[in-house]
């Protein structure tokens, strides 16, 4: 079975918040020229119990050793610059869930390490390229009434509620994450901005930020 590559999908986090272009897998990578916070960042969600619908087996990357078995050096380089992480593809999980799930209650056995996908599976980046703009948004996944429960029982159980700080706090924290593994490639990012937002809120008027689109050439 081909699982999700989860640094794949950080470096579209990369993406959406760089202001300037870098270098991954011999390609260069530009800006968008406009990165949108729409207000609903400052929604809230909630996650209940025998759910875990979201939590479908995928390769799971961290930027240092924890206390995690099975877990593999992953060389990643962007850049031109190899950072070393550590990477659980979960070759020996026989099942299409993942492997830290708790299948009797639907929660995450190791949420306290959780890996960057996890941490922004409902504080969305939605890019369109075609119009050289993307939006970082909260909202629920996309055909969450085709997912599936621990019971086997279709549609997510996550809903959207009013704000809540510490959900707010808890993004500025995932957002710092990301920034620091953005430092280690040297890709410049607009995560302040994003985060001086999300303090001063909640507020009713969308954070638009265009870059100025100087390109930088890389060695490939």
């Amino acid at each position: 079975m081909n699982i999700e590559n989860s640094f794949s999908r950080i470096v579209s986090y990369f993406h959406a918040l760089s202001n300037e272009s870098f270098t991954y897998n011999n390609i260069i990578i530009e800006p968008y020229e406009k990165l949108i916070i729409t207000e609903n960042v400052f929604r809230s969600f909630t996650c209940p119990e025998n759910c875990g619908a979201c939590c479908v087996k995928c390769s799971l990357i961290w930027p240092e050793s924890n206390e995690l078995q099975n877990l593999e050096l992953s060389p990643q380089t962007i850049n031109g610059i190899t950072v070393n992480f550590f990477e659980d593809k979960q070759k020996y999980n026989k099942i299409n869930r993942c492997a830290y799930l708790n299948l009797t209650n639907g929660r995450c056995n190791i949420y306290h390490i959780r890996p960057l996908p996890c941490r922004f599976e409902l504080f969305k980046f939605a890019h369109y390229t075609s119009k050289n703009k993307v939006y970082a948004h909260v909202a629920l996944p996309g055909r969450g009434w085709a997912y599936t429960r621990i019971t086997g029982v279709k549609g997510n159980l996550c809903k959207i509620v009013p704000y809540d700080k510490n959900l707010t706090l808890s993004h500025i924290n995932d957002l710092q994450i990301l920034q620091k593994w953005m430092e280690q490639f040297n890709i410049k990012n607009d995560v302040d901005k994003i985060i001086n937002y999300l303090n001063i809120g909640p507020i009713q008027t969308p954070l638009v930020i265009e870059r100025n689109l100087t390109v930088k050439s890389f060695e490939l």
